[in-house]
């Protein structure tokens, strides 16, 4: 197994400053005071390897809770891909053969773009 790629933040000024230069990625908004959370994160950093050309994401709801704002969290972890830069669809839930499938789509989908746009969620 190769190292994960996954980044992690503790803050919103640090993920803003990252996702300015991202268009597709993963954000797994995840606790790590939730088994479910704990048990999923090794695919997800699995996935990570798998797939470079995603930006795989990690935030803590805990620890960064202003990030949270705007999202649909009933159920954690949830995972939200981003396309472009704009919303393309969530998996709710630590369901590691799920989120297989929807991260091998996603790759197969995601469309490449050169500049920077900053998602109007992260304004």
């Amino acid at each position: 197994m190769g190292e994960s790629k996954v980044h992690m933040f503790k803050d919103s000024k640090s993920f803003n400053d990252f996702i300015k230069e991202k268009k597709n990625m993963v954000i797994n908004f995840s606790s790590a005071q939730r088994e479910s959370s704990t048990q999923i994160n090794p695919t997800f950093a699995k996935l990570s390897e798998e797939y470079p050309r995603i930006t795989f994401v990690q935030l803590d709801v805990d620890d960064v809770d202003m990030l949270t704002l705007g999202f649909d969290l009933d159920e954690i972890p949830s995972f939200y891909f981003f396309n472009n830069s704009k919303s393309d669809g969530v998996v709710f839930g630590a369901h590691s053969d799920l989120l297989t499938r929807r991260v091998e789509a996603f790759y197969e989908n995601i469309q490449y773009t050169q500049g920077s746009e900053t998602p109007d969620w992260a304004k």
